[in-house]
């Protein structure tokens, strides 16, 4: 069976997402002028550098809106000054029309995504032992969104969460109000009930949310999600990933059983990349 443990794969996790930035840096600002070391701008007809201005690029049959800086550069995975959502390949979200994206996941982080789809599916599975679900967000209980902040917490960095060592053990520590912030980031909402079901996963500490980043979940039980040959694609109007379900068969260890269809709606949060879990659907 597969033993997964925590800081094994905390690390893994983090290794993967360095790996991500580096492919990802290959096409952000694509339609920009980019220059080794000396970051990317865009020059207007009469030889200028756009400052403080939005500028359209048409790209490979794309129409790609960027914000330019004070600083001649592009911002991204942020707000822009007069209110717009600016993702990570820095272009604007055009939350009436997604499917101007790159073709793959240049333009959301996919391996992002994928980590959260896999918090929901094994918190599920474990709990209801069948591959077929059908998990929304909008029907999220207290106890889901706890433990979905709490794993989050555990395997991901958040500017939001403080490092600490106390003897030889790790651990992550925020007030109640980043703790809830962070959840409604996840979730979509967060209350008194919802903290309060989050409680059992921390020491709480002059007010402050104790939560150990090291350990062992255990095996990897009978089924997980696979990361290998993710495909992103637009459905409707959300973000939609795609990928295989592997399951455990004596003599043949974790083979695919069956396709798992995940969907994201963009949200308001640029921390999360503004994209929140939607739903999870395997038939």
């Amino acid at each position: 069976m597969k033993k997964l443990y925590i800081g094994l794969m905390a690390a893994l996790l983090t290794f993967t997402s360095i790996a991500n930035v580096f492919a990802y840096s290959n096409k952000r600002f694509v339609g920009l002028l980019c220059e080794n070391n000396e970051g990317c701008v865009y020059k207007k007809d009469n030889g200028e550098y756009a400052r403080n201005e939005w500028v359209n690029v048409n790209y490979e049959g794309r129409s790609l809106w960027y914000y330019i800086a004070d600083n001649t550069h592009p911002i991204s995975a942020t707000i822009s000054p007069d209110g717009y959502k600016i993702n990570l390949a820095g272009h604007w979200i055009d939350e009436r029309d997604l499917n101007n994206f790159y073709g793959d996941f240049y333009d959301y982080d996919m391996l992002r995504m994928f980590d959260i789809v896999a918090m929901v599916f094994n918190y599920k599975y474990n709990s209801q032992k069948t591959l077929k679900m059908n998990v929304k967000r909008e029907n999220f209980t207290s106890e889901d969104k706890a433990f979905l902040t709490y794993a989050y917490i555990y395997q991901h960095g958040d500017y939001r969460l403080t490092n600490v060592n106390k003897g030889y053990e790790p651990y992550k520590v925020a007030g109640k109000e980043n703790i809830m912030a962070i959840m409604k980031d996840l979730t979509g909402s967060s209350n008194e009930s919802d903290i309060q079901a989050f409680a059992k996963y921390a020491t709480i500490k002059e007010n402050k949310y104790w939560v150990m980043a090291s350990g062992d979940f255990g095996d990897a039980g009978m089924a997980y999600l696979s990361e290998n040959d993710l495909q992103l694609s637009i459905e409707g109007n959300r973000v939609k990933i795609t990928g295989d379900v592997l399951l455990y068969k004596e003599g043949l260890g974790y083979i695919p059983a069956r396709k798992f269809n995940a969907y994201f709606t963009i949200s308001d949060s640029p921390d999360l990349d503004f994209v929140m879990f939607d739903e999870l659907l395997i038939q």
